[in-house]
């Protein structure tokens, strides 16, 4: 096993109504002044909004909204949320919201407290020295964006879709309700099994033989996506698939089934670049890509795949 360091100082919230918890927590930290950060019309419809906002006012949290977030988050939405934390002084960034929704939070948080172009920190001119602290109400289990240390953002000018990497901007809290997601379309839901499978299969396919227990538990992880996963899509209302869901979602992207092993992230890299170019949806360029990745590399370590197949399927 390689070296490592690890720290994941996202403090999870996990079950049915945790979103109503969302000001008694913030508020213990002393955050007075929250953007609510969310995407499209949903959250407003189905009342998660509300609930978020009510929360906050019964703390005393004084809250503003900002919304619109789209798939493959762009450059130009984190800009405009980097302008109004600074005119509002906003101290804390809830994202109400997926992967995109936490993303532009993410670029947001560490725009609005640097005086250059955020993008630099795209394009590894500049380090992130400091970030607005972030909360997450998720409602899509896919990216794992609401304890990871990254964030992708689509820069639409250049067609470039890149990352970031920093410990700043690892959320402080996660609400994870699994309720939340009983409502999302098939197709959404199996995009994010998709995602969320790749998370974990850019890890385990290393250079290193074997990784012993770190192993063990992403075999474990794939074996239940891919028991469960299926049934999840006829079963959507299932409160134990969707709350199996939502975890491996996030071990499967803070890291913790990449411990001491080099990984190798070229299905995603890949992905980014056809999502930047010709704005495609994350899941279906990784559920295109990710067999004929294997097809094209299982070769060099074939115990390691035939164990895969053996111990997955």
């Amino acid at each position: 096993m390689n070296n490592f360091e690890y720290c994941v100082p996202t403090k999870v919230i996990f079950g049915r109504d945790t979103q109503k918890r969302a000001g008694e927590i913030i508020r213990e930290y002393g955050f007075r002044k929250v953007m609510i950060h969310y995407g499209g019309g949903s959250v407003k419809r189905s009342g998660l909004l509300d609930q978020v906002t009510a929360s906050l006012e019964e703390a005393g949290i004084e809250s503003i909204l900002f919304g619109g977030v789209q798939a493959n988050p762009t450059l130009s939405k984190a800009l405009e949320g980097m302008e109004i934390c600074r005119r509002e002084n906003v101290d804390f960034i809830l994202a109400v919201g997926g992967g995109s929704v936490i993303d532009t939070a993410k670029a947001i948080a560490a725009g609005a407290c640097y005086e250059g172009d955020v993008w630099d920190f795209f394009e590894r001119k500049s380090l992130i020295e400091c970030a607005l602290p972030i909360g997450v109400v998720l409602t899509y289990p896919a990216t794992g964006s609401e304890s990871s240390n990254v964030a992708v953002i689509n820069n639409t000018e250049v067609q470039k879709k890149l990352l970031i990497s920093s410990s700043w901007i690892i959320p402080r809290y996660a609400f994870l309700n699994p309720v939340l997601t009983y409502t999302l379309p098939e197709r959404m839901t199996a995009r994010g099994i998709t995602d969320i499978f790749s998370h974990i299969c850019e890890r385990y396919f290393c250079e290193e033989k074997t990784v012993g227990v770190v192993d063990r538990m992403a075999e474990a992880s794939l074996k239940t996506l891919v028991e469960i996963g299926g049934r999840c899509l006829r079963e959507p209302q299932n409160y134990e698939l969707r709350s199996e869901i939502m975890w491996i979602g996030s071990i499967a992207q803070n890291n913790f089934l990449g411990l001491g092993r080099t990984q190798d992230w070229c299905v995603h890299a890949l992905g980014n670049e056809l999502s930047a170019l010709f704005n495609c949806i994350h899941g279906d360029t990784l559920s295109v890509m990710m067999g004929s990745w294997m097809r094209y590399v299982y070769r060099f370590d074939i115990p390691r795949f035939s164990r895969y197949a053996r111990c997955v399927f």
